[in-house]
C-alpha cells in the first residue's frame, strides 16, 4: 500500500472507474491491482443521458429500410451480444440532424411500446453519427401486410387490427408530448415491425420548443394533427401493402358507395365464391337472351386488401379508436371466422374492366367499427393491374350495343379494334380464353367496307348527306357485290296474256298444242328487261289455229300403210289366229324318252374289267 499526498484535496464532480479510493484526511489510499480505464469510458456522446458506443464495437447484419439523408440496420452489440437496431445518419447536416432526434427523445424522457427506446448514441467525435435503438427492426409494416395479404384472410385481419391499434396508442401519446405535428411532414415517419409490435419512427430536423404561452392553442391543434397524421399514416400504410398490384404507388380508390349512409341491414350478404358468378342485369339477360353461366375462376384471379376508410365528419378520438379495435382484435382472435360481416361492392364503376373470374377482397377498417366489412368486387379499378389478363386498367369508354351503363356485377369485353367495352351477354361473347379476340359488330363492317375500294366521285352541290360509304359504277359492280348472277336460265316461254278471253275451246286447245310443239334452241338468255316484257298481246299476233283432217285425208293414209310389205299378206288382223296349232294332247301321249336300253344297260363295268386296264389292256370304253 502506498500513501501519499491526496491530489483530490478540494476536488468536486469527478468520476472513477475500476480501482476504489479511500480519501482519508490528506491522504489517498490506493489498492494495489487495478485494471486500466477502457477507452470508451471517456468518450461524450453527441446527447448527455445516454450510453456512448463506438461504432468498431458495432456489427451490422443487414440493412432495413433507407430514408431520406439515414439508414437503418440490424446490429448485434459485441459486448453484449444482443440484437439492436442502429439508425446511421449520412448526408448534409448529418450530425445535426441525428443530434436533433437524439435530444427530443432523451430531453421529453419518451418511453412507450410503439415508440423508438434510444439506448446509446455515437460519439461527439465521430465521423458517422448513429443512434441505437432498442430491439431488433424486422422490416416496414407494409411489407409484413403485403406478405400476410398474400396468405389466408384471418392472419391478414389480425395484423390490419394490430396495425390501427399500434398507430392510435403511439400518436396518442406523441400528441400527450406535445409532438410538433404541424411542423413534421408525412414523409418524416416510418413505421417498422419489432417482434410482432409495431414502431412509429420519426425524424426531426431540428428540435422545436413550445412556448408556455402556446400551450392551450398548440394543445388544441395538435389533437387535430395527431388525428389526420393516424387516418393518413392508415391510408398511407395499407395502400403500400398493394402497391405491387397497381402501376403507381399512389393508389386511386373512389368510392360512391350508395348504401353507405343506410341502415346496416341494407348490405347484402355475400360469398366470396360467388362475387363474379352470375350477374343477369344486363338488358339482354331480361329480353331473351342467354343466361350468363358461371365461367371457369382463375386460380390467381383472386387476392386481398387492406382499405383504410376514414370521414371527414369523423369526431372519434385516439384513445377510443384502440380501445374499440383492442376489444374486436380480442374477438376475432378467439372465433374461427373472421369477426366482420361479408359484403358484396356496391359502388359505381368508373371502369368497364371486368374479367371473369377476378375477385378482389378488401378488408375494409373505419374508425366505426360498425362500418367494418369484408367487402368483395368483381371488377378492378383504375391504374390496377388484372390479375387475370395482366393488363393495367383504364378509364376506358362504355358503349354496350343495349344503350344502358355498366354495372358492378354483368362481365363485360372489350373491343380489340376500339377498344370500347360492352356487356358479355349482349354481344353472346362467352369465352373465357384471353387469346380469343373480340371485335364489335360495328368494327366487323368497317373493316368488311375496306376491302372494297372507293369509287372517286366528283363533288356535288347541294348534295344530302350519303347513306353509304361505298358507290358503285357501273351497275354491274353492285350486282357482283351482292352477289347476283349475271348469265340466268333459259326463261319458261307461257302463252301471252291475252287482252280478251277466248270462249272457243277448239283455239284455246290448238294454241296449247302448239306452245308444246315449239322447242327452245338456246340454252341461255340474258335477264330480260322490264320493259321488253309485254303485258298484254294483240289477237293479230296470236298463231292461226289447228284445223281437223277430214276423213278422205285420214282414209289416204291408211292406203298407203296398207300398200306396204308387213301389211300387204295380211287381209286382217285376226287372220293370224285362225293357223292350226298342235293340240296338248299330242305332248301327253309321246313318250320323254325313246331309247329303252338306257335304262337296262348297266351304269357301272365290273372291277375286272376296271383292272384289265391297269395290266396294259385297253381300258374300257367311256360312255
Amino acid at each position: 500500500m502506498l500513501t501519499h499526498h491526496s491530489s483530490f484535496a478540494g476536488a468536486h464532480d469527478f468520476a472513477n472507474y475500476g480501482p476504489i479510493y479511500h480519501i482519508l484526511r490528506d491522504c489517498t489510499i490506493t489498492p494495489k491491482a487495478s485494471n486500466p480505464p477502457s477507452n470508451d469510458t471517456h468518450l461524450r456522446g453527441i446527447v448527455r443521458g445516454r450510453h456512448v458506443l463506438n461504432l468498431r464495437n458495432v456489427s451490422l447484419i443487414q440493412e432495413i429500410y433507407k430514408g431520406h439523408g439515414y439508414r437503418i440496420h440490424s446490429a448485434r452489440d459485441k459486448r453484449s451480444g444482443e440484437v439492436v437496431s442502429i439508425k446511421i445518419y449520412e448526408g448534409d447536416r448529418a450530425k445535426e440532424r441525428c443530434s436533433a432526434s437524439a435530444r427530443f427523445l432523451v430531453e421529453r424522457k419518451m418511453m412507450h411500446s410503439n415508440i423508438p427506446h434510444l439506448i446509446a448514441v455515437s460519439a461527439l467525435e465521430s465521423e458517422i453519427p448513429f443512434l441505437v435503438l432498442d430491439g431488433e427492426y424486422e422490416h416496414t409494416v407494409d411489407y409484413v401486410l403485403s406478405r400476410a395479404l398474400q396468405k389466408d384472410l384471418k392472419e391478414s385481419l389480425t395484423l390490419g387490427l394490430q396495425t390501427v391499434i399500434s398507430l392510435s396508442l403511439g400518436l396518442n401519446y406523441l400528441q400527450d408530448f406535445e409532438f410538433p405535428f404541424a411542423s413534421v411532414g408525412l414523409d418524416q415517419f416510418v413505421v417498422f415491425s419489432s417482434r410482432g409490435k409495431m414502431i412509429i419512427a420519426f425524424d426531426l430536423e431540428e428540435p422545436t420548443q413550445i412556448n408556455q404561452s402556446d400551450q392551450e392553442s398548440g394543445l388544441s391543434n395538435g389533437m387535430n394533427d395527431a388525428r389526420a397524421f393516424f387516418h393518413e399514416l392508415c391510408h398511407r400504410v395499407f395502400d403500400a401493402a398493394c402497391k405491387a398490384h397497381y402501376k403507381s404507388r399512389q393508389i386511386q380508390r373512389v368510392y360512391f358507395n350508395e348504401f353507405d349512409d343506410l341502415p346496416e341491414d341494407r348490405f347484402e350478404e355475400v360469398d366470396d365464391d360467388l362475387s363474379s358468378s352470375i350477374a343477369p342485369t344486363s338488358p339482354s339477360a331480361r329480353q331473351g337472351g342467354p343466361p350468363w353461366q358461371k365461367l371457369p375462376r382463375h386460380q390467381d384471379g383472386q387476392r386481398q386488401e387492406l382499405v383504410w376508410k376514414s370521414h371527414s365528419t369523423d369526431s372519434v378520438a385516439l384513445s377510443d379508436i384502440s380501445h374499440q379495435f383492442t376489444d374486436l382484435l380480442n374477438s376475432h382472435r378467439s372465433s374461427t371466422e373472421p369477426a366482420l360481416n361479408r359484403r358484396r361492392g356496391r359502388h359505381t364503376s368508373i371502369t368497364s374492366h371486368r374479367c371473369p373470374g377476378y375477385n378482389r377482397i378488401e378488408i375494409t377498417l373505419a374508425t366505426d367499427i360498425t362500418r367494418n366489412a369484408i367487402v368483395s368486387h368483381s371488377s378492378p379499378t383504375p391504374g390496377e393491374i388484372c390479375l387475370v389478363c395482366k393488363e393495367i386498367v383504364k378509364e376506358d369508354i362504355f358503349n354496350c350495343i343495349c344503350g344502358s351503363n355498366g354495372d358492378e356485377f354483368t362481365p363485360t369485353v372489350r373491343c380489340s379494334a376500339c377498344s370500347e367495352w360492352h356487356h358479355r351477354p349482349c354481344v353472346r361473347f362467352f369465352s373465357a380464353n384471353n387469346h380469343h379476340k373480340f371485335v364489335c359488330e360495328r368494327c366487323n363492317v368497317q373493316q368488311a367496307a375496306q376491302h372494297f375500294p372507293q369509287s372517286p366521285e366528283p363533288p356535288q352541290a347541294n348534295a344530302g348527306p350519303r347513306m353509304f360509304n361505298q358507290v358503285f359504277q357501273p351497275s354491274t359492280d353492285l350486282e357482283k357485290h351482292y352477289g347476283i348472277p349475271q348469265i340466268l336460265p333459259t326463261a319458261p316461254r307461257t302463252p301471252p296474256k291475252q287482252s280478251s278471253a277466248i270462249t272457243d275451246f277448239q283455239t284455246l286447245s290448238a294454241n296449247y298444242l302448239n306452245m308444246l310443239s315449239t322447242k327452245p334452241t338456246d340454252t341461255s338468255v340474258d335477264a330480260p328487261s322490264a320493259s321488253a316484257i309485254s303485258s298484254t298481246i294483240s289477237s293479230t299476233k296470236l298463231e292461226a289455229p289447228l284445223t281437223p283432217y277430214s276423213e278422205p285425208q285420214l282414209q289416204n293414209i291408211a292406203d298407203i300403210l296398207a300398200a306396204s310389205p308387213e301389211f300387204r299378206d295380211l287381209d286382217d288382223f285376226d287372220s293370224y289366229m285362225g293357223s292350226p296349232l298342235s293340240p296338248y294332247s299330242d305332248f301327253l301321249n309321246t313318250p320323254l324318252f325313246t331309247d329303252d336300253a338306257l335304262l337296262n344297260s348297266p351304269n357301272l363295268y365290273t372291277i375286272s374289267d376296271l383292272f384289265r386296264g391297269l395290266s396294259g389292256n385297253a381300258y374300257p370304253p367311256v360312255l
